[in-house]
This record gives structure tokens, C-alpha cells and sequence, in this order.
């Protein structure tokens, strides 16, 4: 019983873990954005390029939330993968019979 209760709540938190991770990116990229409008409006008071790091990132716009939540995500991913395929090979030799 305790087997089938994992079987099937793994895939579950897993769904759960990866839909959060993708959904904090998303809340990254709204601060690098606020981040990019701030530099912008100071910039455009004082007339000249003062700050300009977020808003001249070679990363920008590339990736939802920059390097690091791509690689967040990516690791997310696979390791979900891992143990998505580490369920079926565990489901696929349990005895069902009993």
C-alpha cells in the first residue's frame, strides 16, 4: 500500500515542484524588469547613462528570469525526470499480484 501511496504521490509533488520553480522565474523576471524600468527613468532624469546594468544585460529578454532560473528550471526538469522514470522502473517491478 505504502509502495502505491509513492507511485503516486511522487508524480504529483513533482508536478507541484516544477510548476512553483517555473512560476518564481516568472516572479524574477518581473523584479528584473522593475529593476530595468528603474534604471531607465533615473537615467532619463539625470540625462546621461548612469546605471545600466539590467538594462544592457546580453541576457535580457533572452531567458524568463535570466541564467539563473533557466538553469534552475533546467535542473528541475531532469532531476523530476530522474525520478519520474525511477517510479515507472520501480512500478514496473513490483509484484501487483499480492
Amino acid at each position: 500500500m505504502a509502495a502505491v501511496m509513492a507511485l503516486l504521490g511522487v508524480p504529483l509533488s513533482l508536478v507541484w515542484f516544477v510548476r512553483t520553480t517555473i512560476n518564481h522565474a516568472r516572479s524574477f523576471e518581473d523584479c528584473l524588469r522593475r529593476i530595468e524600468s528603474i534604471e531607465r527613468a533615473v537615467n532619463d532624469r539625470v540625462g546621461e547613462d548612469l546605471l545600466c546594468f539590467q538594462s544592457t544585460h546580453p541576457s535580457r529578454g533572452r531567458q524568463i528570469g535570466g541564467r539563473t532560473s533557466a538553469v534552475t528550471i533546467e535542473t528541475t526538469i531532469t532531476i523530476s525526470a530522474v525520478l519520474l522514470a525511477s517510479c515507472l522502473w520501480f512500478g514496473m517491478s513490483l509484484d501487483w499480484s499480492a
